[in-house]
């Protein structure tokens, strides 16, 4: 049986350019769609613990982030602080999803896909999305808000008629 050669010598990354790869997305305010919502356990030290993870994916053709991901961790546990709750509060409903609807995991679904802006922070060895807006869709009384040409339109209603 004939072994494969292995040619030791050269650098295969030689040439890739993965010096020039930004380390996840740099800080800046992206055009992207609710790429999925869900809930995971924690382990380790935060066994019994449980965050709501938001995806983003930036969804703007042409450009050199287009495609790519963000994670946007949300505890959501009984025993979060009063600050904790309100980060997810005020996400819950930057995505539109009434107060009244907080317990009732339908939203989840409901809220996949959602055209958003959604803006990136590096804060030391973290990257965070500190806001999200949606965009593209009617005022409740059915004018856009924003401008509807360059992508800026948004809107503050509530996606009841979704759930």
């Amino acid at each position: 049986m004939t072994m494969p050669t292995i040619q030791t010598d050269g650098n295969p990354l030689a040439g890739l350019g993965l010096e020039n790869v930004p380390d996840g997305l740099p800080e800046g305010t992206y055009p992207g769609n609710l790429y999925d919502v869900k809930v995971i356990d924690h382990k380790g030290e935060k066994t019994g613990k449980k965050s709501l993870v938001f995806t983003y994916k930036v969804n703007n053709p042409g450009h050199v982030t287009h495609g790519e991901t963000i994670d946007d961790f949300k505890s959501c546990n009984a025993d979060d602080s009063n600050q904790q709750k309100r980060f997810l509060k005020m996400r819950l409903e930057s995505l539109g999803v009434p107060e009244s609807r907080f317990s009732d995991p339908t939203w989840m679904q409901a809220v996949i896909g959602l055209d958003v802006f959604f803006t990136v922070k590096k804060n030391g060895q973290y990257t965070n999305v500190s806001k999200v807006e949606r965009r593209g869709m009617a005022a409740s009384n059915g004018t856009p808000t924003g401008n509807v040409a360059n992508g800026t339109a948004s809107a503050s209603g509530d996606i009841s008629s979704l759930l």
